[in-house]
């Protein structure tokens, strides 16, 4: 039996596959044109214009950035050019689509910040139009490590690194259980991680268990508190929401365990590298690149200045030129007169990890 409306189908999907492989085609030449206005706007422009994207309530970030900017600026500028800073507050769930926008506004010769658990899908947006990428805050290895990136720069150590520094200050703490808490917008590669460098360095992870609200946490943790194990500390993996209170339900909790966070806002100032003592049960911890302020603003700060010397370096302010001087391994001057690289992969080196007592009282 003859099914002529199986022909009209078949050419119907046909036409819907061309369709879309014609709409890729004129994407990648979108792509190409938005880099090349790119380039070409860098070349002749009288500012040097910078977005620096940030959580709605997180000034932090900015201040830093603003700060490096008006310092650069009191100075001459680069080769002449002053720097323009402009912020752009987002909430999470609309980075990708700033991230798109921005990448297709070619007067920005680079973008500062995103969160860690978007800045992968921001750098995809990037690379496509060279827009140079300095994350602050993303440790995902893969952020440097996707084909083709080239413009794309990480500002903090990785998620390998941050696992080293907790498994050596649980270690020296002599503390032998842990349990790992973590939301759920955290990459299970980085809950990997860290098991893996725990369990390397011979200590036994109790529990590992997501969350997303404070009323999951205190469920979860009233588990854990009728449970005959005994475990030394809790890490909390990943951006924390409402952090101060998740510390608050911890500490409350019958073992009382040390408590590490990675949720850079909860950092005190320090003045102690993480082996210079232990780690208390029934205090929070939290660890941090920088000592002596606020992280965020320290990591903004870095950022703009990391690029005005590179610059200044590269003779040019086309993206993949200056993208080209921090892949080289020249040192960059950062904040209190300390040198740092990067690899050629675009990852910080040269960055001390701290441990200091966490904000609890936010």
């Amino acid at each position: 039996m003859r099914r002529p409306w199986l022909g009209w189908f078949l050419a119907f999907v046909l036409a819907l596959v061309l369709l879309e492989l014609l709409r890729a085609n004129a994407d990648d030449a979108d792509y190409i044109d938005l880099a090349q206005q790119r380039y070409a706007h860098a070349q002749r422009a009288k500012e040097l214009e910078i977005a620096v994207v940030t959580a709605a309530g997180e000034d932090m970030l900015w201040n830093g950035a603003r700060d490096a900017a008006a310092r650069v600026n009191a100075a001459g500028g680069v080769r002449g050019r002053k720097l323009r800073v402009e912020r752009f507050r987002v909430d999470p769930r609309d980075e990708g689509a700033r991230a798109r926008m921005l990448a297709r506004t070619p007067r920005f010769v680079a973008v500062i910040g995103h969160s860690a658990a978007h800045a992968k899908e921001a750098a995809v947006s990037y690379e496509a139009t060279d827009t140079l990428f300095l994350a602050t805050s993303a440790t995902d290895p893969r952020l440097t490590r996707f084909a083709g990136a080239r413009v794309v720069t990480r500002l903090v150590p990785d998620d390998q690194a941050v696992a080293r520094a907790i498994a050596a200050a649980l270690r020296i703490s002599a503390i032998e259980s842990v349990g790992i808490l973590y939301t759920r917008a955290t990459a299970s590669t980085d809950v990997e991680r860290l098991i893996g460098e725990l369990l390397a360095a011979d200590l036994d992870v109790a529990f590992t268990h997501p969350y997303d609200s404070i009323q999951e946490l205190r469920l979860t943790m009233l588990r854990q508190d009728s449970l005959a194990q005994t475990y030394g500390a809790v890490v909390l993996l990943g951006e924390v929401p409402s952090a101060s209170a998740v510390l608050a339900r911890l500490r409350a909790t019958r073992m009382r365990p040390a408590i590490l966070t990675t949720s850079p806002e909860l950092a005190a100032p320090c003045v102690a590298p993480p082996t210079s003592g232990r780690l208390q049960r029934g205090h929070a911890y939290a660890i941090t690149t920088f000592c002596g302020g606020d992280a965020r603003a320290a990591h903004g700060y870095e950022a703009v200045s990391v690029l005005a010397q590179a610059i200044a370096r590269a003779e040019s302010p086309a993206p993949t030129d200056v993208a080209a001087v921090i892949r080289s391994g020249a040192l960059f001057e950062s904040i209190g007169g300390k040198l740092i690289s990067f690899t050629p992969n675009g990852d910080v080196e040269g960055k001390q990890l701290f441990i200091t007592s966490a904000r609890t009282n936010r």
